[in-house]
C-alpha cells in the first residue's frame, strides 16, 4: 500500500489541473493516496515511499480544493455587477492558466 499511495498521489499531482470526469478522478485518487499513505505510516519499513505518497496527495487535495474555491468564488462574485469588474478578469486568467475552460 506504500506504493499504492506514492502512485495515487502522482497521478492526483499530474491530473489535478484538469477539469470535468478526469478532475474528479484526481481528487479520487488524491483522497485515496492520502487514505492509503495514513494507513500505513506506523507499521511500515518503507516510510519514506509512504511519506512521499502522503506529500504528494495532500498536495494534490490541497490544489484541488483551492482550485475549486477559486472558481466558484468567481462565479458567485462575477455574477453580481459590483464585483465583476475586480475578479473576472483574474479569474478568467487563472482558470485558463490552470485548465479550467477551455
Amino acid at each position: 500500500m506504500e506504493i499504492a499511495s506514492l502512485v495515487l498521489g502522482i497521478i492526483a499531482l499530474v491530473i489535478s489541473f484538469m477539469h470535468g470526469a478526469l478532475g474528479f478522478a484526481g481528487f479520487v485518487c488524491a483522497v485515496l493516496g492520502l487514505i492509503f499513505g495514513l494507513l500505513r505510516i506506523r507499521t511500515t519499513e518503507k516510510r519514506g515511499i509512504t511519506i512521499a505518497g502522503i506529500v504528494c496527495s495532500s498536495v494534490a487535495l490541497f490544489l484541488k480544493i483551492v482550485l475549486f474555491v477559486v472558481v466558484i468564488g468567481a462565479l458567485l462574485i462575477s455574477s453580481s455587477d459590483i464585483g465583476a469588474s475586480l475578479v473576472l478578469i483574474p479569474a478568467g486568467i487563472a482558470c485558463l492558466a490552470f485548465g479550467i475552460v477551455r
